[in-house]
């Protein structure tokens, strides 16, 4: 039986849609979308361009949809990045980018407080520990958002979105 799936791939600098045919014995690759996928300074930080990428999903869902359509659908990302999502599931703000400095000596301050040899003890494969990664972010937010008291604006309470 003949199986169409629609993959996403976010690269560091771009991304692209590609349909995967499957007919029982063979793949074949077809791009359906290409995109630049360039981060945004905003005050000093590099965060992810999450509109620009929530678009280009669209269009590569247009296109892979127009090209014969497909049954599943794919994302690979590269994933030491996160957003953090309110109770409704709501993205609370862009994604920083693994690229901005803000985390430049977090791993250090994790170290403070957990052994260095029990974070990159987690490591499984041949990629740089992904504790140490995750770690050195999450360190950075709580550290900027302790020392930066910044003011959150009074958001009044909402109902859950519409789904798109």
């Amino acid at each position: 039986m003949a199986k169409r799936v629609l993959a996403f791939d976010f690269g560091a600098s771009s991304g692209r849609a590609i349909i995967g045919h499957f007919d029982g014995e063979n793949i074949r690759l077809e791009e359906v979308h290409r995109f630049s996928n360039d981060p945004v300074s905003v005050n000093g930080t590099l965060y992810w361009d999450v509109l620009r990428l929530f678009f280009e999903i669209k269009q590569g869902l247009t296109k892979a949809k127009l090209a014969g359509g497909f049954d599943s659908i794919g994302i690979d990302t590269w994933g030491v990045d996160f957003g953090l999502l309110d109770e409704f599931g709501c993205l609370l703000e862009n994604p920083v980018h693994y690229r901005d400095a803000r985390t430049k000596g977090m791993i250090d301050e994790v170290f403070k407080t957990v052994p260095r040899e029990a974070v990159h003890s987690l490591r499984r494969d041949g990629y740089e520990s992904a504790a140490a990664h995750y770690s050195d972010k999450l360190v950075g937010a709580a550290y900027i958002s302790l020392c930066v008291h910044v003011t959150p604006p009074t958001v009044p309470a909402a109902s859950p979105p519409d789904p798109l």
